[in-house]
């Protein structure tokens, strides 16, 4: 899929969701919702939210540690980058931007340090997806919600198969690129093959039960400072609620990021917040008004990822241009 073709795709999605949802709200409601907003605990999920992300700079040392130990601050600054790219890229992109960075940083093969992003995701899956199945068992969830969590599930098998398979047997599978590819181009199959190799090399934590358990376990704190971050957020608009709902929030926001939308996932979160919270009886509203305020508490790091973004030598304007995009890709062959 072509960058243009994603970025139309995330437009017409994220327009068709909002008109589904502007159809299902009173307007005045949720005006009258932001006024009575209590912004002060708004500040509390920003820093919240810049816990979570130190713990995922945590969880990532440790993934990456059979590679090299790098810096905590250096993992922390790289991921806020990531992030901030991620509200200006379609498709996870931002995972794009993250790799060349840390990479041009420490001298890493970015094949690598893909590996490790893999593997924080499938990690991150897996934990998202446990949520969800968890309260699948205590509440009657719609149809779609459970849907979701059977998709998710079937991804995160197909996922850990192919990881296992590429570590487990990697020469076999390097030696089976090899036969396939040289016919074709003895050039390119170097090239993957070499790629396949430092791929495979980022998997090595697998091997080290100590890090992996260390990254399981702040992974498991990221998720719950995330959880946090949505109950402050509730806080804010008065919502007084079961646990379990911020549970169901935090694992769909983040499962269907697969899904293209606009930055901040403009029209899928209200989607699924008016979905999610009128199982608690958490009027259209207070659930409608419930994202923005999300993405107001995304500013603190977002401030911080874009001075991050900046001193990286990275600008705005040639990453919508595409040249930004070449660069990377550049990057990522060299």
């Amino acid at each position: 899929m072509t960058r243009r073709l994603q970025i139309l795709t995330s437009i017409v999605i994220s327009i068709l969701t909002l008109l589904f949802v502007l159809q299902k709200v009173d307007l005045r409601e949720v005006t009258r919702t932001f006024i009575s907003t209590n912004y002060p605990y708004l500040v509390l999920a920003g820093l919240c939210s810049m816990l979570a992300f130190f713990l995922a700079a945590v969880r990532w040392r440790y993934l990456l540690l059979p590679l090299q130990a790098i810096r905590l601050k250096m993992l922390f600054s790289t991921l806020m980058v990531g992030f901030f790219s991620n509200y200006l890229l379609p498709a996870k992109a931002g995972e794009l931007v993250r790799l060349f960075v840390l990479g041009r940083r420490t001298g890493l093969s970015e094949s690598a340090i893909l590996a490790t992003i893999v593997l924080e995701r499938a990690i991150d899956v897996f934990i998202l997806t446990v949520a969800l199945l968890g309260v699948l068992l205590i509440l009657p969830l719609p149809d779609w919600m459970s849907y979701v969590g059977e998709v998710a599930g079937v991804m995160l098998v197909g996922v850990f198969v192919v990881l296992v398979v590429l570590l487990c047997r990697s020469q076999h599978v390097i030696g089976l690129a090899t036969r396939v590819l040289n016919p074709i181009s003895t050039r390119l199959a170097r090239r993957i093959t070499a790629r396949l190799e430092a791929f495979t090399k980022g998997l090595e934590v697998l091997r080290r039960s100590s890090n992996l358990g260390w990254a399981l376990f702040f992974s498991l704190l990221d998720w719950v400072a995330s959880a946090g971050v949505q109950y402050l957020v509730g806080l804010a608009l008065g919502v007084r609620t079961h646990w379990i709902a911020y549970v169901l929030l935090v694992a769909l926001f983040n499962l269907i990021a697969i899904i293209p939308s606009l930055p901040g996932r403009i029209g899928t979160w209200e989607l699924v917040s008016i979905g999610a919270l009128a199982l608690f009886g958490i009027d259209s509203g207070r659930a409608v008004a419930f994202p923005t305020l999300l993405r107001v508490s995304h500013l603190m790091p977002l401030a911080l990822g874009y001075f991050y973004f900046s001193r990286e030598g990275l600008h705005l304007l040639e990453i919508y241009g595409g040249r930004e995009a070449t660069t990377l890709s550049q990057g990522e062959q060299s």
